[in-house]
């Protein structure tokens, strides 16, 4: 029951906190809901597409960063 109220306090501050002249200096990375921020024993096939997903978010914001 903790884990999960844990979970929630953290991405409504995330959501709610970010504002708009900070956001575009974020490189926002959405995940599958299924892999938790506190889940530190995903498997191997979850971190690289973890990994993929970063540097092609991180790719596109290079993009346009200024």
């Amino acid at each position: 029951m903790y884990r999960a109220l844990f979970e929630t306090i953290i991405n409504a501050h995330d959501t709610r906190y970010i504002e708009a002249e900070e956001a575009k200096d974020i490189i926002f990375i959405p995940i599958n809901q299924d892999i938790k921020a506190t889940n530190f024993s995903i498997s191997e096939e979850e971190k690289e597409e973890l990994v993929q997903l970063g540097r092609q978010k991180t790719t596109k914001f290079l993009q346009k960063w200024s």
